[in-house]
């Protein structure tokens, strides 16, 4: 009888632990998925603030590249004409935080047939001033941008009937630092439909970091930015220095096999 009633309560016992063990296994389940969904959401909502800089951005160039090629209508560019890209330029800065620079780069002897070099930049300074330079004084910066891997590559693609070309995240010397951005670059047409240069604007990546460091799923979470078409990631870590946030494919070839063999275009 003893032996019965032992058995029974084994029974029972493990009866209820299988129950309960069951049943926390289901509610460990449910709350993964209920976590999972609130990192998702997160991220969902992360991402669309940054889209939102993206189309903002966007429309700025569109903007700035109808200023532009408007100003240029007669074939010229004189002082008058300079004075107004250099309006729209600060304009286009001003209008978002994000935007460290502005410019327009002509190809050689278009605008002005005397020179091969004219630009027109704005940048804002250590002191968040627009300051401006042009092809009388880059040279002070030892800048050529005709050599530059980004405006040859920019040009490139314009030339196949590309209207607009986000660069991925790249150094670039910003005159009063190097920060890594990321550069959207527009063609500028003239009245014949030549391409006769580009404008470009840059993107603080700080900016975005700023956004996606609100990001942590769990304590020790990364972000990691990338592009399937370039070479450049770069690791949203506060944590690390800006000379170690930006990497190239190959060194994460084993996440990103199937780019670790893209050239670079930096």
């Amino acid at each position: 009888m003893k032996k019965k009633f032992f058995i029974l309560i084994l029974i029972f016992s493990i009866t209820n632990f299988l129950a309960l063990l069951t049943y926390m296994i289901n509610v460990n389940i449910k709350y993964r998925e209920l976590q999972n969904q609130v990192i998702t959401n997160q991220i969902r909502y992360n991402i669309e603030s940054l889209n939102k800089h993206i189309t903002q951005i966007e429309e700025i160039a569109s903007n700035l590249q109808n200023d532009i090629e408007g100003n240029l209508y007669d074939d010229k560019y004189d002082n008058t004409d300079k004075d107004s890209i250099t309006k729209s330029l600060k304009e286009s800065i001003k209008s978002l935080p994000c935007i460290a620079t502005a410019g327009v780069f002509f190809e050689p002897n278009t605008v002005i047939k005397s020179k091969s070099d004219v630009l027109l930049l704005g940048y804002k300074d250590s002191n968040n001033q627009i300051k401006f330079i042009d092809e009388n004084n880059i040279k002070l910066q030892n800048y050529n941008y005709h050599c530059l891997n980004w405006y040859k590559y920019s040009i490139e693609q314009f030339k196949q009937n590309k209207d607009k070309i986000w660069l991925s995240v790249n150094y670039r010397l910003l005159y009063s630092s190097t920060k890594p951005v990321i550069t959207f670059v527009r063609p500028i047409i003239d009245g014949h439909n030549n391409l006769i240069g580009v404008i470009e604007i840059d993107w603080l990546i700080e900016n975005i970091e700023d956004g996606i460091d609100e990001i942590k799923p769990t304590k020790n979470s990364k972000i990691i930015l990338g592009s399937e078409d370039l070479n450049y990631i770069f690791i949203c870590d506060k944590d690390l220095k800006s000379n170690e946030k930006i990497k190239k494919w190959t060194d994460y070839k084993p996440i990103f096999k199937k780019n670790a063999d893209k050239r670079s275009y930096f």
